[in-house]
């Protein structure tokens, strides 16, 4: 009886570990390639469903969600991440919480709701902060500062992205930084600061060669 339960209890661990990596797998490839990440995180929910795997289906709903807001699905997009919020909140999910709100508000934002995809930001951004997780912090000070500067509130806009612009710099992600620095570009156009428009739209396209060089060189 001993050595079965050993045998369950080890192929038990082998699929949650395999519903973890194609989760992780759908998460890394879900910007560049949003096709692919929908279908490993498809397999992924159907495999964690099979095993009542609740963690797994969260993880699995919210990779579909980003990969179909890349895919321009707004709708469903929205719809499966906040079927993955709801999820994350009670399996007390803290950092993958505040990642999802980050991720609805963009959704919100491309579905031209500002207002809606702020109040997603801000409470993304206060909730990385509560628990110190620096990524979804530069991603929520980006967004917000983004919808604000949209909304015609430069000078809060601008306050917010040089925050995401010194956190992006701290934690060396190059993408995320390549991205602030467009919308700074953004911002002080719409404020009429041109030369610093032209600087950070200028750095902003240097940054974004280096992305795409470190992409390549980590394909």
């Amino acid at each position: 009886m001993a050595v079965f339960l050993d045998k369950s209890i080890r192929a038990n661990n082998e699929i949650i570990k395999k519903i973890d990596d194609l989760n992780n797998q759908a998460w890394d490839v879900h910007i560049k390639y949003p096709d692919h990440g929908l279908k490993l995180s498809q397999e992924a929910k159907i495999l964690s469903e099979e095993h009542s795997y609740q963690k797994g289906i969260a993880y699995a709903l919210r990779n579909m969600g980003v990969s179909n807001r890349y895919l321009s699905n707004l709708e469903t997009a929205l719809s499966l991440s906040l079927q993955a919020l709801d999820m994350f909140v009670q399996l007390d999910e803290k950092g993958a919480e505040a990642q999802a709100l980050v991720s609805i508000g963009a959704i919100y934002y491309y579905m031209g709701n500002y207002e809606k995809g702020l109040d997603y930001f801000l409470n993304g951004l206060e909730q990385s902060k509560e628990i110190g997780n620096k990524e979804a912090q530069v991603y929520g000070y980006n967004g917000a500062g983004y919808i604000y500067g949209v909304l015609g509130n430069n000078k809060k806009a601008l306050e917010f992205l040089h925050l995401s612009l010194s956190l992006s710099e701290e934690i060396k992600n190059i993408s995320i930084h390549s991205s602030v620095l467009d919308s700074l570009a953004f911002t002080y156009l719409n404020d009429g600061q041109m030369d610093m428009a032209f600087k950070y739209y200028f750095e902003s396209l240097q940054a974004g060669e280096n992305a795409s060089l470190y992409n390549k060189c980590h394909a």
